[in-house]
């Protein structure tokens, strides 16, 4: 299953049962733009308004509260939680730690963008930054990194080592020290502006856009395996869970969950 927020609450939804609340947030939270479950077990929220949240033994509690903006999140392999702030640069969290890193850690002078953070196959964090740049951390700072000639949207680890970049606009590239190739409308994309990115076991990519759901396999973008729903739709968020079931969230308030033998959805009614 996975994790989803309506309002303040947090569901726990499974394709085999009903959703179910496990938590409340202490405020209301209009916009929730990262999610993630670290290796822990731990959950953690970064909204728009509020700051970043973590669940604790039933309760979220409000980490920090420098920027009440949080856009991305992600983990490295050291176990390190990084976030991408609005105005406050990027974020380093370990136990009992936290390391702002700004312009005097070499991170380009513009907010760290939503999504925009991640971590390659051989565990190198790179960020997206609203200057159009691609910085990778190294040595206790960020590199100069890479300018990129259109705006960036999000990052996903490749698995030959490089990275998957949506933009807003140009659809789809693959990155490996330069961009090596590009996939747009002419390719079979149903939107060059790309909301989500997400890679199965199988070195599959799975694209959200703002017009559909999309495929890339060997090279090629192919239409879904699905004959209704969310490829018709703003898809906003991705994941895979451990049973290998693909979930997208649509701007609409649907949580479709995809697999072979069924496809269901979620909308407000069901919470």
């Amino acid at each position: 299953g996975v994790w989803a927020l309506s309002g303040n609450q947090l569901w726990r939804v499974t394709d085999a049962a009903e959703p179910v609340v496990v938590a409340a947030l202490p405020v209301h939270a209009t916009n929730c733009p990262s999610m993630l479950e670290s290796d822990d077990g731990a959950i953690w929220l970064g909204t728009y308004q509020s700051g970043l949240f973590r669940l604790h033994a039933g309760r979220f509690e409000r980490v920090v509260e420098s920027d009440k903006r949080i856009n991305s999140l992600a983990q490295d392999r050291e176990g390190n939680l990084w976030a991408g702030t609005q105005e406050d640069g990027l974020w380093r969290l370990r136990p009992r730690l936290l390391t702002v890193l700004g312009e005097a850690a070499g991170l380009a002078p513009q907010r760290v963008i939503s999504a925009s953070i991640c971590a390659d196959q051989a565990g190198r964090l790179w960020a997206l930054s609203e200057n159009r740049r691609l910085q990778p951390f190294a040595d206790g700072g960020f590199t100069e990194g890479v300018a990129l000639n259109s705006q960036l949207k999000c990052l996903h680890p490749a698995m030959d080592g490089g990275l998957w970049v949506g933009t807003w606009g140009q659809g789809v590239w693959h990155f490996n020290t330069k961009v090596t190739r590009r996939w747009r409308l002419a390719d079979g994309l149903p939107s060059e502006n790309i909301c989500a990115l997400l890679g199965d076991d199988r070195g599959r990519l799975w694209i959200g856009t703002e017009d559909g759901l999309a495929l890339l396999a060997d090279g090629r973008i192919n239409a879904p395996p699905f004959p209704s729903g969310p490829e018709r739709a703003n898809v906003r968020s991705l994941a895979l869970d451990a049973a290998g079931v693909l979930w997208v969230g649509t701007v609409d308030g649907r949580l479709v969950s995809l697999s072979r033998a069924r496809r269901r959805e979620f909308t407000r009614a069901d919470g």
